[in-house]
């Protein structure tokens, strides 16, 4: 909504704190007291400066947070941890605002945080992650801040069950009905909306499994055994690694889309797995 005022829009993520909520937008309507808020294009950025707590997924010393804030159909979870900024990316969606509005607009956000990282908050360490739809703009972003930036700094990616072939991996296909979050008809009707007018989904740009992956920062790839996108993440991080990037691979048995959302014992695992990575990167 830019009818929202730059301080409705900005997050800030209080030391410990845990935000969940089914209302997305409430996340930004909470007071603040964040040092930057600034709109690039149409691409809105949301900064907190945080002091100390944990992480569940996405940071970095300062960290790109690719997830969909505006979507509905799920609920926020943050964690926050010692003397990170985080900054979240209001991109458009479709199928009002289809491709490539969003990957437009995550590649302006991380444009504007790589040439004002340093002078805004006196770091360049720079990590980057999503999860689902934010795991593949992930991945969007970091090969177009190579080709378009010549930017290829960042220290890590945190990457949780992307979709990387918009043309249908096996899993994808194979996954048919069964009712566990995410179905095959569920992703050809979101590949559809974001793609009404594109007959070749596997182009890079759109699939980055197909994209030249030479010369890419540190992975970690998490997904569970029963998502149908399994095969997205086996496939990108196997040639991740046959183009000479570090990378690692976090299965964990039984797990569903979004199963790091839950509480249960595999979203405590990979939590601390991804601790464990992001705090090796950014070293």
């Amino acid at each position: 909504d830019e009818a929202l005022s730059i301080a409705d829009r900005v997050a800030v993520l209080l030391p410990g704190t845990v935000i969940q909520c089914d209302e997305p937008a409430v996340l930004y309507r909470r007071p603040v007291n964040a040092e930057v808020a600034r709109f690039v294009g149409h691409a809105n950025l949301l900064f907190g400066r945080l002091e100390e707590g944990q992480v569940r997924s996405i940071l970095g010393a300062i960290s790109v947070e690719l997830e969909s804030p505006t979507d509905h159909s799920a609920a926020v979870s943050v964690r926050v941890r010692a003397e990170q900024v985080v900054v979240g990316v209001e991109y458009r969606l479709a199928p009002e605002h289809p491709y490539p509005a969003g990957p437009d607009d995550c590649e302006s956000a991380a444009a504007w945080l790589v040439a004002n990282a340093g002078r805004e908050f006196g770091t360049e360490a720079l990590t980057v992650g999503g999860e689902s739809a934010g795991g593949h703009l992930a991945a969007v972003t970091i090969l177009r801040m190579r080709d378009r930036h010549g930017y290829a700094g960042w220290r890590g990616a945190n990457i949780v069950y992307g979709a990387f072939d918009l043309g249908l991996t096996p899993s994808q296909r194979r996954f048919g009905n069964t009712r566990l979050v995410l179905r095959t008809i569920d992703m050809q009707q979101f590949y559809n909306a974001f793609l009404p007018t594109v007959a070749d989904r596997r182009v890079p740009d759109i699939s980055p499994l197909y994209a030249d992956l030479k010369g890419l920062c540190p992975a970690l790839f998490t997904v569970g055994t029963r998502d149908a996108l399994l095969d997205d993440t086996l496939f990108m991080h196997a040639r991740w690694v046959a183009a000479e990037n570090p990378a690692e691979l976090a299965i964990y048995p039984g797990g569903a889309h979004g199963f790091t959302l839950f509480p249960n014992d595999l979203a405590t695992a990979a939590t601390a797995r991804m601790d464990a990575f992001l705090d090796s990167v950014l070293g």
